[in-house]
């Protein structure tokens, strides 16, 4: 046991004030005078025992008393052991970071890492923090299992260590499946065995909140009431966005549709067949865009420009445009778009096919 004002413990000391009043006899306050002693000299009244203490119980009452009050002022408490950290549990917090293409932007990547820095420092002493990075698939940093083993004191520092890894990769963005994936996981991890003591669940998504991120799925997913989701967006330095994308085949001649565009490393591709004869190509550029002149060429297998193939167009912010290419040069691989300062979606690759 100890105590937090002990110097109180000198109160103690009163003790010593009931047992003084205790020893003082009271003396007579009147007199009177008496006949037969008006003839007698005055004498001053001898004692012939000393002074003794009559009423123990009252004394011992008193001084239990002060007692007492003088140990509750002295504030004692008992060095129990405290309960392990990892068994209280603020909130459940989900970090879930953008690393698709479109993050490569300017300035977007700087911002995006320095809100996820501010979000782990005002999380709560107690709170778990799991941190995962997505694009077209979710992968964790920092898994759920990993944040709640985690001493308290530790838990930040981890999270933080946990963001110097992460950089942009050239992948699209799922950010439907990404947040199915997620409460998935809560719940689960809610329903399990070892069940935290944790009395919500929130997940933080940080993005840039690109169109075309595929959130179509969640119309049809029930989300679970326990669990909250937190939308921080961050913004590029520089407005405005323009892409490139294949919609058809023309003049085919062994008739075959193309297969279903799939994303790829550093742009979309799709199979041509090699005698293709012209493409039709989409080129949107979006609001609030201050660029509205690019140009359109093909690239070689090293990913060089072909320079005759340059075809130029005008497409106003907020809108699109479809141009028709000219025959592809043999050895080209792609479509870039020039003239757009975000180049994270300028590259639109395709495979050609010799016919059957």
């Amino acid at each position: 046991m100890s105590f937090l004002a002990p110097l109180y413990a000198l109160a103690g000391l009163a003790i010593a004030l009931p047992i003084l009043f205790h020893l003082i006899r009271s003396r007579p306050k009147e007199r009177k005078m008496m006949s037969s002693l008006m003839f007698l000299e005055p004498t001053q009244p001898k004692l012939t025992r000393p002074s003794k203490i009559d009423q123990w119980l009252l004394l011992l009452l008193r001084a239990i008393a002060i007692a007492m009050l003088a140990f509750a002022f002295t504030r004692p408490y008992w060095n129990a052991p405290a309960e392990k950290e990892t068994d209280k549990i603020g909130v459940q917090r989900m970090l879930l970071i953008d690393t698709s293409a479109s993050m490569r932007r300017d300035g977007l990547w700087d911002s995006a890492v320095q809100r996820a820095e501010q979000i782990i420092r005002q999380s709560g002493p107690t709170d778990a923090i799991s941190v995962y990075q997505f694009d077209a698939t979710m992968r964790p940093l920092i898994a759920i299992d990993s944040a709640l083993q985690t001493p308290a004191s530790q838990r930040q520092t981890q999270a933080l260590a946990g963001l110097k890894s992460l950089a942009p990769t050239w992948m699209h963005t799922d950010l439907g499946l990404s947040l199915l994936t997620a409460a998935d996981l809560l719940q689960t991890d809610w329903d399990s065995a070892s069940d935290s003591n944790a009395t919500l669940s929130e997940i933080v998504v940080v993005t840039d909140f690109q169109n075309g991120a595929d959130v179509e799925r969640l119309a049809e997913y029930t989300w679970p009431a326990s669990c909250k989701v937190r939308i921080e967006r961050v913004e590029p330095k520089t407005k405005g966005n323009a892409s490139v994308s294949l919609l058809s085949l023309e003049d085919v001649t062994n008739k075959e549709q193309t297969s279903r565009s799939t994303k790829q490393a550093s742009g979309n591709e799709q199979t041509v067949p090699a005698d293709v004869e012209q493409l039709r190509v989409r080129v949107s550029n979006s609001a609030g865009s201050t660029n509205d002149s690019f140009r359109l060429h093909w690239l070689d297998k090293a990913l060089r420009p072909i320079e005759e193939s340059r075809t130029a167009c005008r497409v106003p912010a907020g809108s699109s445009l479809t141009v028709r290419m000219s025959v592809p040069p043999k050895g080209s691989v792609a479509i870039e778009l020039d003239g757009d300062g975000s180049d994270f979606d300028n590259r639109y690759f395709f495979c050609r096919t010799e016919p059957l």
